[in-house]
C-alpha cells in the first residue's frame, strides 16, 4: 500500500518515496531539484477512480523564509493561472503545506524543443519545414495572447515572457505546442524590471542584453531565434561565455541562411531578417504579425501546418521507450547545447555582408571622418589659392606692369619712338626670333634703366 504520509518539512528532507503526498496530490516521481524548487510528477485522486496526472513545482523548504523568493514563486503561479490558451501550459492549483508553497500545472506528455533538436542531430535527421513553421507559429500565438492580457485599468498588462527558448517550448506526442515557464516573466510596473538581467543569454534580445526597458518585441526576437535554429539546425548565438554571447547579439549582423544553404527560401529569410532586426522598431509590431507572415509563407509553399504532421515527426524521433522518457522543461542531462554554432559573418560564405550590413554604431564614425576630410581639402584649397594670388601680386612689380591713361600711353610711346630704344617685350621677342607680342589695352611694359641691347 502506498505511503500516505506528507513530505517532511526539514531543510534537507530524506529520499523521495513514491506514494508520498503533498496535500491532495500523490507523488509519483521526483524529477529534479533546481535553484528555487523541486519538480514532481504527481496524481490527484478523486471519487470513483478519477485520477489526473499533473506536474508539481514546490519551492525549496530552505527558501520559504525568503520573502522575495516566495513572491517570485507566487507571481509565476498567479500569472500562469490567468493565461488560458491552447499554446500555454495551464496552472490548476496553488497551495501551501507545512509552510512550503507549491503549484500544480498541466502535464504535457512529450518533449521540449531542445531535446527534439538534439535528437535530430543524433539521428542525422532534418526537421521538415512544415514542422518548424508550425512550432514557431504556435509559439507566436501563445505569446500574442499573453501580451494582449488586459491590465487593471483596461489597458494591456504588459506581460513579457523574457525566456522564450527551446527548453521552454513543449511539443506533445499528439502534436500540441505549448509555451511554459513564466517564472521570469514581467508585467508592467513589476518590481525589479531593470535591476536584474534574466533569461538564457543565447535567446535574449539586444535590448535585453543591454538591460533596457522591454516590450513584446523582445519576445518576438527570441521567437525568431527559435525559427532560425529549427530551420537551419544550427545555434544562432553561441560564444565563449555569457558576455561574448551578448556581444554577438548586440553587435553582429544576422548570418543569412541563403548564403550557406542556397535552397533556403528567400521569403522565409526575409521574415527572419525582420524578426531579428537589432532595432525593435524594425521588427514586426507584434507576434501576431509574425504568425500571419508565417502562415502566408506556408500557404504560398503549400505546407500543411497540422498537428498530425508534427505528431508523426515526434513518433519518428522518439519511437523507442528510452527516447520517450519524459523529463520536465529545463531539466537535461545532456550537453549544454544541442546544436553547432552558426557561422560568423567573417566566414567566406558571408564575407560580403561586411560591406552591405553595417552596425548602426559605425555611421557616426564614418560621418566624423568625412567631415575631417572635407575640412582638410577646404584648407588645402584655401592655402593654394592664397599662394597663387601672392605670386600674381608680385608679378607686376617684377616686370613693371603699370596702368596708365590713354594720354600717358601716347606720350611714352612718342618718347620711345624719338629715342629709338626698344621696349622690354619687343627685345625679348626679338632675341627669341619671333614677332613681339602686342601689349593689352590697359597694361604697358615700362622701360628699364638697364634695358636690353639689340645687335646691329
Amino acid at each position: 500500500m502506498a505511503n500516505s504520509t506528507c513530505l517532511p518539512e526539514e531543510t534537507n528532507p530524506p529520499s523521495f518515496i513514491p506514494g508520498d503526498r503533498l496535500g491532495k496530490y500523490e507523488l509519483i516521481q521526483e524529477f529534479a531539484t533546481g535553484g528555487m524548487a523541486r519538480i514532481y510528477l504527481a496524481r490527484i485522486m478523486g471519487i470513483e477512480g478519477f485520477a489526473k496526472t499533473v506536474v508539481l513545482k514546490r519551492i525549496l523548504p530552505e527558501l520559504s523564509v525568503d520573502a522575495d523568493i516566495v513572491r517570485m514563486f507566487l507571481d509565476e503561479a498567479r500569472l500562469a493561472a490567468v493565461l488560458d490558451h491552447p499554446n500555454i501550459v495551464q496552472v490548476f492549483d496553488v497551495g501551501i503545506v507545512g509552510g512550503s508553497y507549491f503549484y500544480a500545472m498541466e502535464f504535457v506528455e512529450g518533449q521540449d524543443v531542445r531535446k527534439m533538436l538534439r535528437r535530430t542531430v543524433e539521428l542525422e535527421r532534418t526537421i521538415p519545414l512544415a514542422v518548424a513553421i508550425a512550432i514557431v507559429r504556435d509559439v507566436c500565438a501563445g505569446l500574442h495572447y499573453a501580451h494582449e492580457q488586459p491590465g487593471p485599468l483596461d489597458g494591456s498588462a504588459g506581460i513579457i515572457h523574457r525566456d522564450v527558448s527551446p527548453s521552454n517550448v513543449l511539443v506533445s506526442y499528439q502534436g500540441a505546442v505549448k509555451l511554459t515557464d513564466f517564472g521570469v516573466a514581467q508585467a508592467a510596473g513589476g518590481a525589479g524590471v531593470r535591476r536584474r538581467l534574466i533569461g538564457k543569454p543565447s535567446y535574449m534580445s539586444p535590448e535585453q542584453c543591454l538591460n533596457r526597458p522591454l516590450d513584446r518585441r523582445s519576445d518576438l526576437f527570441s521567437a525568431a531565434i527559435l525559427l532560425y535554429e529549427l530551420t537551419t539546425r544550427q545555434k544562432l548565438y553561441g560564444g565563449r561565455d555569457r558576455l561574448d554571447i551578448m556581444r554577438r547579439i548586440v553587435c553582429e549582423p544576422l548570418p543569412r541562411p541563403t548564403l550557406r544553404w542556397p535552397d533556403y527560401p528567400p521569403a522565409l529569410e526575409h521574415i527572419l531578417q525582420r524578426g531579428l532586426a537589432k532595432n525593435p522598431d524594425d521588427r514586426f509590431a507584434s507576434c501576431e504579425q509574425m504568425q500571419l507572415e508565417l502562415e502566408s509563407f506556408a500557404q504560398a509553399q503549400r505546407l500543411a501546418l497540422e498537428a498530425g504532421g508534427l505528431a508523426s515527426f515526434m513518433a519518428e524521433l522518439f519511437g523507442d521507450e528510452e527516447a520517450r522518457k519524459w523529463t520536465p522543461p529545463g531539466v537535461d542531462s545532456g550537453s549544454a547545447s544541442a546544436l553547432p554554432d552558426a557561422p560568423t559573418v567573417e566566414e567566406p560564405q558571408a564575407a560580403h555582408l561586411a560591406a552591405t550590413e553595417r552596425s548602426p554604431r559605425l555611421w557616426p564614425r564614418f560621418l566624423v571622418g568625412l567631415v575631417v576630410v572635407l575640412v582638410a581639402l577646404a584648407l588645402a584649397g584655401t592655402v593654394a589659392l592664397a599662394l597663387r594670388s601672392r605670386a600674381w601680386l608680385r608679378l607686376p612689380a617684377r616686370i613693371g606692369f603699370q596702368e596708365r591713361g590713354s594720354a600717358s600711353r601716347s606720350a611714352r610711346s612718342q618718347r620711345a619712338s624719338a629715342s629709338g630704344r626698344p621696349n622690354a617685350s619687343a627685345c625679348a621677342s626679338a632675341s627669341a626670333g619671333r614677332a613681339p607680342r602686342l601689349p593689352t589695352s590697359r597694361l604697358r611694359c615700362s622701360w628699364r634703366a638697364t634695358g636690353c641691347s639689340t645687335a646691329t
